[in-house]
């Protein structure tokens, strides 16, 4: 992954759904912003929701820009910086998540590293922790591939045969609105583990 700026937070809506699945979260405040960049979703999503962030950026002039950006006191709560790609984070091993909020960078993985990262994800999550995937989708079957950017944009199908993959149930899907019809939709998605007994459900089915 390189480091690429992006600008296209839409706070606000975001801000709102996520505050439906903060409501379900009592113990554990902290959460994992990957993509991170400079935090901007850090400073104005992720912050004023919850008491610690950490930021996971593979461009360290990002992180080292981002205490600056965000601003004190807020920037105190900045807990970990981690500067690897989301293919090579390994979580630490005490170290659980609220949430785990993946924005516009899931485009620069292969499947196979995607569904790599969402099970080391998952591993790190709180009891009813959240992962969130908000990325652009295809249109049409199968993906569209840019060239310049070395990006790969997939269908939903596409994206929920990887997060079947990974083991994860989707328990919430949403289209963002207020796109211009020129580009890509995009759409947010709430992954959780599943429960014991769906996760026996599963096993016993043997078309799974």
């Amino acid at each position: 992954m390189g480091c690429v700026i992006e600008n296209r937070t839409r706070v606000p809506e975001s801000i709102k759904w996520l505050s439906l699945l903060v409501l379900m979260l009592l113990h554990v405040w902290r959460v994992l912003e990957v993509g991170a960049g400079i935090g901007r979703l850090s400073k104005h999503l992720l912050l004023p929701l919850f008491s610690e962030v950490d930021m996971l950026e593979p461009c360290q002039k990002f992180l080292d820009a981002s205490a600056e950006y965000i601003g004190e006191p807020a920037a105190a709560r900045i807990g970990r910086r981690f500067c690897v790609g989301m293919e090579d984070w390994q979580p630490e091993p005490a170290r659980q998540y609220a949430v785990v909020w993946v924005q516009w960078c899931v485009i620069y993985l292969t499947d196979e590293d995607f569904v790599g990262f969402l099970r080391k994800a998952a591993g790190a999550l709180a009891e009813r922790g959240w992962i969130v995937v908000k990325d652009n989708v295809a249109p049409s079957d199968g993906f569209v591939v840019d060239k310049e950017d070395s990006s790969i944009t997939r269908t939903v199908p596409h994206m929920r045969k990887i997060f079947a993959d990974s083991g994860l149930v989707l328990d919430k899907e949403v289209l963002q609105k207020g796109f211009p019809k020129n580009l890509f939709s995009v759409k947010m998605f709430a992954l959780r583990r599943p429960t014991p007994e769906e996760d026996t459900e599963k096993h016993s089915d043997p078309s799974v």
